[in-house]
């Protein structure tokens, strides 16, 4: 696979890592991009990337995404919405996290992402059953293995 598979994957790891690394038992990595439908998810708290956008500058790549969090319906007063929202503003600091790009098919890792300025969170959204937030990030990428 190429650029755009390795970088889609590695940040769908990255949200598994996160997941793991905060103990978020009752969560579960989600492409939102994959779903047609936000009122039909998956019964779970739900961290994954949405709006995923690549662009190819001379061999640098740059994404474009929004790590989305989106709870059940029973999380009405987002309790447990805002602390995972917090610790993932609090670690995608511009120019220090660093992403690691994976090969998608072997896991060797191939690359890497570093967050650049302008991190935002956005507005809580409701939908029909549940809330989501998402933070919007920009990365850069440069690979070690070329895809």
């Amino acid at each position: 696979m190429g650029a755009y598979f390795d970088i889609q994957q590695s940040l769908l790891k990255y949200c598994n890592d996160f997941i793991s690394k905060n103990n978020l038992t009752d969560f579960q990595v989600f492409d939102f991009d994959s779903h047609g439908s936000i009122n039909n998810l998956p019964d779970f708290h739900l961290l994954g990337i949405g709006e995923f956008e690549i662009e190819n500058d001379s061999n640098k790549y740059y994404t474009t995404c929004s790590i989305t969090v989106c709870t059940k319906a029973d999380d009405a007063t987002l309790i447990k919405l805002r602390p995972v929202i917090d610790q993932l503003f609090t670690e995608l600091k511009p120019g220090c996290t660093d992403i690691k790009v994976v090969n998608g098919n072997t896991g060797k890792l191939v690359g890497n992402m570093v967050v650049m300025d302008n991190v935002a969170v956005l507005p809580v959204a409701r939908t029909e059953t549940r809330p989501l937030q998402m933070i919007a990030i920009r990365l850069a990428s440069s690979f070690l293995v070329p895809p």
